[in-house]
Order: structure tokens, then C-alpha cells, then sequence
């Protein structure tokens, strides 16, 4: 049985790539709305939706700390752009702490590219035809505003690129003592730049780390995931996973294994 929800990711152009992880494509199968799970990652993101025949809406999210559901449709294209978690709010001119657990309309600067993006067929989303589209379309509308961004604080960039480096299996105040800082000014300045403390960044990447690795194993072993991944032991991943993501891990991987995941298609 195909999957039901289809997501693909690529990459912006290279000048984006301080600022941009990736840009991402959604797609739905069959011809009834369902409900989709987000869990955290810890970014700030922008959303393109357009709707088969709709008014287009361009949606910005936050960084949250537990999953929420949204409603998607077939017919629908879904088009996105995921920041690093320091640089959303650089980009977006909205701070990331005022953005936290909250998805509210883009700025008008987000909704000047719908046209191009509108033109990458739905049906075709994550295709490469159309990806090709909306990649122009993304590079187009994020370029200029990359350019007149605030400057990223570097010392939070690392400490950063040392959570995920350390698969958010990582001590703050080891850190801290990485980059140069005092504990206390990486938790404030982190916290400003991300929307998040860097213990909440580090949990968030831990069970996307472990949500990877699921996809890896045919039948995981909960003990021996929990100890690849630094949890304490197969209670306090089972915790961990509750609180994020509102699933078991049995639940969640269940679920996991019902998107195709994958990179533009031919």
C-alpha cells in the first residue's frame, strides 16, 4: 500500500545556505483530508500553501516543544523553507522567543514569490520538474531578504552545530566551555537567537536523531536504541518521546513509516 503522505527535502541555492537548511515538499495521497502530525525540530520554518483552485496562504511557525496536528488535503501543495535555528529570526525580523509555539501569517515580504511557487504543480510536488520551479521561486523570494538579515551571533551558530554534531546527547556546560562562554551568557544569548534553551534544542535533536535511526532498524530494540542514543534507559526514552511528540516510540515509528520520505524525485 503506498503511503500516505509524501516528503521530500532539497537544498536552497548556496548563498542561502548559511540561513536555510533545506527547502522541503509536502503531498498527500488519496481524496479525503487527514490529519498530519508536526513534531518539534527546533526551527523556525515558513509554510506555502496552495490550495487547488484556493487563496494561497504563507504560514510561519515557530520553534515548539510538543507536536501539534494539522489538517492537509490532496490537491493541496505544500511548499517550505526550514531556517537554521539561530537564523529564522534574523530573517523574518521577528524574534524567535516571540514566535515560540505559535503559527501565525507570514509577512508580506513570504508571500511575493506565490506565483512561482503556484506554478510547481501540485500533484507533482517534490517531482523535478516542479521542484526545479519552486526552488527559483524559494531562491528568489528568501535571497534578498538573506541579505539584509541582522548578522547571526557566531557563538551560538557553534553551539549549535555542537548539539547536532553531538546528536543532542550533549552537556551545556561542556558547551559553554567549547565556545568561549559562560554558561549562564550561552543560555541567554542561545535562548534569544533560537526561542529555545539549549537543554530544549538538545532533547528536540535527541528524539529526531532517534526518529532517524527508527527508520534504519526493520524491528528496533528499545533498550539498545535508548542506550545508542544516550537516553538513560528505555523508560526515559519512552518519556522523552511522550512529551515531544504525544506517541510512544512504538506509536510514533508506526506513524513515521506512513510518510515516504526521500529527496527530489526523478
Amino acid at each position: 500500500m503506498e503511503a500516505p503522505f509524501h516528503y521530500y527535502e532539497f537544498d536552497p541555492a548556496p548563498a542561502l545556505a548559511r540561513h536555510v537548511t533545506s527547502y522541503w515538499a509536502f503531498r498527500v495521497q488519496g481524496t479525503a483530508p487527514l490529519s498530519h502530525r508536526l513534531w518539534p525540530d527546533g526551527c523556525t520554518s515558513l509554510a506555502w500553501i496552495l490550495p487547488r483552485g484556493g487563496r494561497p496562504l504563507a504560514v510561519l511557525t515557530g520553534p515548539h516543544l510538543r507536536a501539534h496536528d494539522v489538517m492537509v488535503e490532496p490537491g493541496t501543495a505544500y511548499w517550505g523553507a526550514r531556517f537554521w535555528p539561530d537564523a529564522g529570526g534574523a530573517v523574518t525580523g521577528i524574534a524567535a522567543p516571540e514566535l515560540r509555539d505559535l503559527s501565525v501569517p507570514a509577512p508580506a515580504p513570504f508571500r511575493a514569490g506565490l506565483d512561482g511557487l503556484a506554478d510547481a504543480a501540485p500533484a507533482e510536488a517534490g517531482r523535478g520538474e516542479a521542484q526545479s520551479r519552486a526552488t527559483a521561486a524559494l531562491d528568489a523570494m528568501l535571497l534578498p531578504l538573506v541579505r539584509a538579515a541582522r548578522p547571526l551571533d557566531d557563538a551560538v551558530r557553534r553551539a549549535v552545530l555542537a548539539i547536532v554534531a553531538a546528536r543532542g546527547d550533549a552537556s551545556v556546560t561542556g558547551i559553554a566551555a567549547g565556545i568561549g562562554l559562560g554558561e549562564r551568557q550561552l543560555q541567554r544569548r542561545f535562548r534569544e537567537a533560537v526561542g529555545l534553551t539549549p537543554k530544549q534544542f538538545a532533547r528536540i535533536r535527541r528524539v529526531r536523531e532517534t526518529a532517524a535511526g527508527m527508520l534504519e532498524l526493520d524491528s528496533p530494540g528499545w533498550a539498545a536504541v535508548a542506550a545508542r542514543f544516550g537516553y538513560a534507559d528505555q523508560s526515559h526514552l519512552i518519556h522523552e518521546f511522550s512529551q515531544l511528540t504525544g506517541l510512544t516510540p512504538v506509536a510514533f515509528e508506526d506513524r513515521l513509516r506512513h510518510i515516504e520520505h526521500g529527496n527530489v524525485q526523478p
